[in-house]
């Protein structure tokens, strides 16, 4: 219940309320795969904070306790993409793609790295392809249409 917890904060963008429901999942549990998914969470509210060093360990810590587990592989990537370590954030967006090809926030993370690199047109069809799997996501709507608009200005 407290992972439904700390998705529903991070669903309404309150990271502080997702990371303290994320730490008391993970101490409830001796699951490894829940164990995997608090520190998923506790990844994701790390990212959205801007604190990428500590989403690494916090993901990482993820992958170790369940390997299969592709979120924590996007989430990953994007700390990577955040640091400039692209080849990072590469293999980790396409690890995460390999495990869950219909897990949307991989492609979002491959988008992000070939945005970053400069691979735009890539991008917009990785970016497309996220919303097509989660179409309800506002985040990933709103992030296809802004790199949209960009897209749009630089061609002017």
């Amino acid at each position: 219940a407290r992972m439904y917890e700390s998705r529903a904060a991070w669903a309404s963008g309150n990271y502080q309320k997702e990371e303290q429901k994320a730490k008391l999942a993970i101490a409830a549990t001796v699951d490894s795969h829940e164990k995997a998914v608090g520190y998923y969470w506790l990844g994701v509210s790390a990212n959205r904070q801007g604190r990428p060093q500590e989403a690494l360990r916090y993901q990482k810590e993820a992958i170790t306790l369940d390997p299969q587990y592709a979120p924590p592989y996007s989430s990953l990537s994007l700390a990577y993409s955040v640091l400039g370590k692209h080849e990072d954030a590469k293999i980790n967006a396409n690890q995460c793609i390999k495990l869950n090809p219909n897990y949307a926030w991989c492609y979002y993370a491959l988008a992000v790295v070939q945005y970053n690199t400069g691979s735009t047109t890539q991008a917009l069809q990785m970016f497309e392809k996220a919303h097509e799997i989660d179409p309800l996501s506002i985040d990933l709507k709103n992030t296809l249409d802004n790199i949209k608009l960009q897209m749009k200005k630089n061609n002017k």
